[in-house]
């Protein structure tokens, strides 16, 4: 995967991933080259807090920007969601983000039905934020 996406995509798999049991492993790679329809400037680019666990917080540069988005809050999912389109408006970048720093995988177990997401999606609206 790495060779084939410019070294973007390394560890798609790792070997304890496999095991003796394991019979194939079917990879699909995409390489995305997108630009934003409203583009995030440079001098917006700021150090915030990320989480990586409940317990543990970074800082890493941020992008921001303020205008107006397909935006959206799901009681279903306990999360939060935020469209941004790029380039063409053929395709957009989904931002489906928990409301609890440790809800990621009470999130990721709800979005393995499609429908729930769909869902969601349909009570996006576009407002300003940032």
């Amino acid at each position: 995967v790495e060779d084939h996406t410019n070294e973007h995509i390394k560890d798609l798999v790792t070997p304890d991933m496999i095991d003796a049991g394991t019979v194939a492993v079917l990879v699909n790679a995409i390489y995305f080259k997108g630009s934003w329809k409203d583009k995030f400037l440079t001098g917006f680019t700021q150090n915030r807090p990320f989480h990586v666990t409940k317990d543990k917080t970074i800082e890493v540069p941020t992008m921001y920007r303020t205008g107006d988005y397909a935006y959206g809050e799901s009681t279903e999912l306990d999360a939060k969601l935020l469209e941004i389109p790029y380039e063409g408006e053929e395709s957009s970048f989904l931002i489906v983000l928990p409301n609890n720093i440790d809800g990621i995988q009470a999130l990721a177990n709800k979005l393995k039905d499609f429908k729930v997401l769909e869902r969601a999606q349909q009570n996006m609206q576009t407002t300003e934020v940032g």
